[in-house]
């Protein structure tokens, strides 16, 4: 595999910091027109891809943040908050350490609960024309044979 040349490195280091491909290769030296073909042809040669996946590789360590560390940190900012009578903070980070440890657990409980069944029957009603007010049930019929036609329409309930 070929070795890398200064243009494909300034490449890698670019798509390392975050950049897209296309930025990379114009800030690599490529023109503007050629940047999108440019990274492209850069991602798919073996010495470039090689070069990033190290890249990755090495910032993943770098980066590495477990529970171990999690706890030390807390430790140590707990020692803080202690040393500066600081109460509050140093009962929320024992609270935060209890609950890397697995000691406390958060719950959450949903209090709307839908009535699948109770809406299917109120559906059901108005589907059959009857309406469920307050415990008494009031069937509406929309057939015109049943009003009088001296009456007014609205006055049916009265």
């Amino acid at each position: 595999m070929k070795r890398p040349n200064g243009r494909q490195v300034r490449f890698a280091n670019s798509v390392l910091s975050g950049k897209s491909a296309a930025e990379s290769a114009r800030l690599a030296g490529y023109s503007d027109e050629y940047a999108k073909k440019a990274a492209a042809a850069l991602l798919n040669q073996p010495a470039v891809a090689a070069l990033i996946k190290e890249g990755q590789a090495e910032l993943r360590g770098k980066t590495m943040f477990d529970l171990q560390q999690a706890i030390i940190e807390s430790d140590s900012l707990i020692a803080f908050a202690l040393s500066k009578s600081n109460a509050m903070a140093a009962a929320k980070l024992l609270e935060l350490k209890c609950k890397l440890h697995g000691l406390l657990i958060e719950r959450v409980q949903a209090v709307d609960m839908v009535d699948i069944a109770g809406a299917l029957s109120e559906a059901r009603q108005r589907a059959n024309g009857t309406i469920q007010i307050s415990s008494t049930a009031i069937s509406i019929e929309a057939s015109r044979s049943h009003i009088a036609h001296d009456k007014n329409p609205h006055d049916i309930f009265s």
